[in-house]
């Protein structure tokens, strides 16, 4: 190791990409610079990767880093969602190879095993030690942030009502507009006979219709490899059902949890 290297670390996504830079010596860390480059007010996807590349060169050509440290590609369950971040991920590398910045791939267990000693330790865990390490004063806003990738067509209103029940939940959803949308189920492992109509995608997981934010979140936090998704199938209607308070009744509705092997149970039920 140099006696002082700059390190600029990327955390890669087309709706969110954070970054930060730090100085290193042998026996002192020193935060830089750290902040986010939001993507979701744009729809076109290639336009967002060129963004991506664009903002990695500035940082480059303003900070001048030794070295360029970026997450791996992990394997989700869902193709899709794997492919966009890949291409966000390569994007990003490309820009760190055209300055010639060598460039180091983590695995999120190897980066919170380093930090935290602990290879499952939470975001507010892996947040929490780096504030103190770093000495940062606050924390970025966007921290616990969780991030859907939404599939929906031009003409659904109850979609939109769904989107603000999550974002006030404190997800950040980048809209995806077609009018393909039984190709998205398809290719999200989604039987068809428990489809709905927005179909959404997180952490490799599919959400599919109505699904309230509560059980979204139970889902991330307890991450289960043998579940594939969660859906409301059909268009129940109540006031608790998210996006579908249409009248002053409450609905009696499951949230089904779909499994690899195709079958089904109830993760949550609504009367």
């Amino acid at each position: 190791m140099q006696g002082e290297q700059i390190i600029l670390g990327i955390d890669p996504g087309t709706t969110i990409m954070g970054f930060g830079l730090i100085k290193t010596t042998k026996t002192s860390m020193e935060l830089i610079h750290m902040h986010e480059l939001h993507l979701q007010k744009y729809d076109n996807h290639y336009l967002k990767l060129g963004l991506i590349f664009k903002r990695t060169l500035e940082l480059i050509d303003e900070y001048h880093p030794d070295e360029l440290s970026i997450e791996a590609p992990f394997f989700g369950k869902n193709v899709q969602s794997m492919l966009k971040l890949g291409r966000a991920q390569g994007v990003a590398m490309a820009a760190g190879i055209s300055r010639e910045v060598p460039i180091t791939e983590y695995s999120p267990k190897k980066i919170k095993m380093a930090i935290t000693g602990n290879g499952n330790a939470s975001k507010e865990q892996v947040a929490k030690k780096l504030q103190k390490l770093l000495n940062i004063k606050t924390l970025p806003k966007n921290l616990d942030a969780m991030l859907l990738s939404l599939y929906l067509t031009h003409d659904c209103g109850c979609c939109h009502k769904w989107i603000s029940h999550m974002e006030s939940n404190n997800f950040s959803l980048e809209k995806n507009m077609t009018s393909n949308m039984y190709d998205v189920k398809i290719n999200a492992g989604l039987p068809i006979d428990l489809a709905s109509c927005h179909t959404a995608l997180i952490n490799g997981y599919f959400i599919e219709g109505h699904v309230p934010a509560k059980d979204v979140k139970r889902l991330i936090k307890e991450n289960p490899d043998s579940i594939i998704g969660l859906t409301v199938p059909g268009m129940p209607s109540g006031i608790n059902v998210p996006g579908m308070e249409v009248n002053n009744e409450i609905a009696n509705y499951d949230v089904l949890a779909i499994h690899s092997n195709g079958k089904s149970s109830v993760w949550a039920h609504y009367e």
